[in-house]
């Protein structure tokens, strides 16, 4: 099955699965100046949608699958809000593509390759051995994690 798989937070990453092989793209973002003259990072909508409209054409992308993204106790406002704008994002791009989408619970993903209260490193060296993948990003290898996921216990095929 040849899936398009995000992690969505602005240090995440699109992993796109076609035929057995994984391309990881870390999430385009952009710096911009806020109303304080901050520099804050923002998701680079142009690149991420070149992205996956390139891999609709090239890989024959059939769905899409990202995490399910939630407010959590006692996280700032600010980063509630950004991963809810990451999920509105890649699921309006979903629908706008035609491709199917569907969330997947942090829990049930980390459960199943045993990450469940374990630093991100886990998730890195993990990937780097079943896959043979070498990152030093955590948003590359919950990509990639959360897509394995699905082609193994979710997918229709």
């Amino acid at each position: 099955m040849n899936i398009v798989s995000v992690d969505i937070g602005l240090s995440g990453a699109i992993s796109i699965f076609h035929e057995g092989m994984i391309t990881s793209f870390r999430m385009p973002t952009r710096t911009e100046i806020n109303y304080a003259g901050k520099n804050r990072k923002k998701y680079d909508l142009k690149e991420i949608s070149r992205i996956l409209v390139n891999s609709m054409a090239n890989d024959n992308v059939e769905c899409m699958v990202f995490e399910a993204v939630h407010a959590f106790p006692k996280q700032g406002s600010v980063s509630n809000f950004t991963f809810g704008y990451g999920l509105g994002i890649f699921s309006g791009m979903a629908a706008a593509l035609g491709l199917p989408a569907t969330a997947v619970d942090p829990k049930l993903w980390k459960r199943h390759f045993d990450l469940i209260g374990r630093e991100k490193d886990a998730s890195i060296a993990l990937v780097q051995n079943l896959f043979d993948i070498k990152t030093n990003s955590d948003g590359v290898a919950d990509s990639i994690l959360i897509g394995a996921y699905f082609i193994d216990k979710m997918s229709p095929v």
